[in-house]
């Protein structure tokens, strides 16, 4: 991130409205955002089975955004944003002006990432990206081999990404570049969990900058996923058990039996809650609820992380879609909450107006009910 006295100071007044606002429980925002993702097309050339602009199922239309927009946007986000992320849904080595962006952006002292799927890095491709100034690029390489990267990658190329990475990387040496830095990008799944350290040999084989392995966002996770992992360690869900109501009432009934014959209902408190009740045995260190003592019959799965009514990017930064919509955050892929569109209003009237305000609001004080807030992996 590339910090100016202007950048700083409004960064701190960021970080200063957020705390405050966390302290005290009133929405306080100060600054303007330091970081965006900017999409530069929302259409893919593969079919991704959990990415909604692979399998078509965007309800927004499908288009790329062009030069003069993306140059009005980074005008109106200047002097304060450092960070610029060249990418949401879609690919963006599709819109054929994604090296004028890059070049736009890094002209104007931005940090400038993007994420590939590594398909389109030939000669001319690769010489563009160096040549733009480009920062750091993010390619996805799910498998060491075609049979574990197909899998979820449908439709893709192994040979075809590992080839581009070594001519990214040949060039990059031949040019003396120290930009960009590349980092191959696992995502972890059924199918290339047992190939971990295969995939990790290849990176260094391959002489990329980094390796990093990142767990997967299921939309419909609840009852489970077939790519999920075995391992519970490789994804953001965990695993519980539930249990029929018809269950739960049996175990109850059988339970005040076996107290009964025992003789000690007459020291037996039952406090009723909200559905079954907590059995409680005076004198005795047994304070188990009826949660733990019924036998499994199903799992469902839930996200690890716990989500407490706040989130710095709602002080920070924001998504503008390819159209101009600006949206809270890369968790509304279909642009279901835009604040406003930037082909239509300013920015900063977007980012101090009465929507953007109220979401922030909802956050301090009722985060768990905005839906995109509900698959959410951040925890900040």
């Amino acid at each position: 991130m590339i910090l100016s006295l202007t950048r700083s100071f409004n960064l701190v007044k960021i970080v200063v409205s957020y705390l405050i606002s966390l302290i005290t429980g009133r929405l306080i925002h100060w600054g303007n955002p330091v970081a965006v993702s900017i999409e530069p097309a929302d259409f893919c050339n593969l079919r991704c089975p959990e990415c909604p602009a692979g399998i078509k199922k965007l309800t927004r239309p499908e288009g790329m955004m062009q030069p003069e927009t993306f140059q009005s946007i980074i005008n109106q986000l200047l002097p304060h944003l450092s960070y610029l992320s060249l990418y949401f849904q879609g690919e963006p080595y599709l819109n054929k002006h994604f090296f004028e962006f890059v070049a736009f952006a890094r002209s104007k002292k931005v940090f400038v990432a993007t994420a590939t799927n590594g398909h389109f890095l030939d000669e001319a491709s690769v010489r563009q990206t160096i040549e733009s100034g480009l920062n750091q690029l993010i390619i996805s390489l799910d498998g060491a081999d075609q049979e574990s990267y197909q899998t979820y990658r449908q439709g893709g190329d192994f040979e075809k990404v590992v080839a581009g990475i070594r001519r990214l990387v040949s060039e990059k040496k031949r040019l003396k570049s120290d930009k960009p830095e590349i980092i191959l990008q696992c995502l972890l799944l059924k199918s290339n969990e047992h190939k971990l350290a295969e995939i990790k040999k290849l990176g260094k084989d391959l002489g990329v900058d980094k390796i990093t392995f990142k767990t997967a966002r299921f939309d419909d996770y609840t009852k489970g996923n077939p790519l999920m992992p075995e391992n519970p360690k490789l994804i953001r869900y965990k695993r519980i058990s539930v249990k029929s109501e018809e269950t739960q009432k049996s175990k109850i009934k059988s339970q005040k039996s076996k107290v009964k014959n025992q003789n000690c209902k007459s020291n037996l408190k039952i406090e009723k809650t909200s559905h079954f009740p907590i059995f409680k045995f005076p004198n005795s260190q047994i304070k188990s609820s009826h949660a733990d003592q019924f036998p499994k019959s199903s799992a469902i799965y839930i996200i690890k992380n716990r989500q407490p009514n706040s989130c710095f990017r709602m002080w920070s930064s924001c998504v503008i879609t390819w159209d101009g919509n600006v949206v809270p955050c890369c968790f509304d892929k279909d642009a279901k909450y835009a604040a406003g569109n930037m082909n239509k209003q300013n920015f900063n009237q977007i980012w101090r107006g009465h929507f953007f305000q109220d979401f922030r609001r909802n956050i301090l004080h009722d985060r768990k009910s905005i839906d995109i807030c509900t698959n959410c992996s951040q925890n900040f």
